[in-house]
């Protein structure tokens, strides 16, 4: 049995557009909730998989167009004579 959170009994009684009026805020209020937490779980995979792909490929070693930039940027001093002899 599913319990609600007004007396159903008084609301059929006293006015029942008042009632289910009611109900469709419960049920808004339900499928608000599911779709909050289909996004939450959506928002945190994708944190997730970035997370994990951080961490499989270091960010100095080309995890990223950011990594892959100081690479190719410390290869490219390493590699420079140094005009300073």
């Amino acid at each position: 049995m599913v319990t609600l959170p007004f007396n159903v009994r008084d609301h059929l009684i006293l006015s029942p557009s008042k009632f289910f009026r009611e109900l469709k805020s419960v049920e808004l209020g339900f499928r608000l909730n599911w779709t909050f937490l289909v996004v939450l779980i959506h928002i945190w995979s994708k944190i997730w998989r970035v997370n994990v792909s951080l961490f499989q490929t270091p960010l100095l070693e080309g995890g990223t167009s950011f990594g892959l930039k100081l690479t190719s940027l410390r290869r490219a001093s390493i590699s420079a004579p140094s005009s300073r002899q």
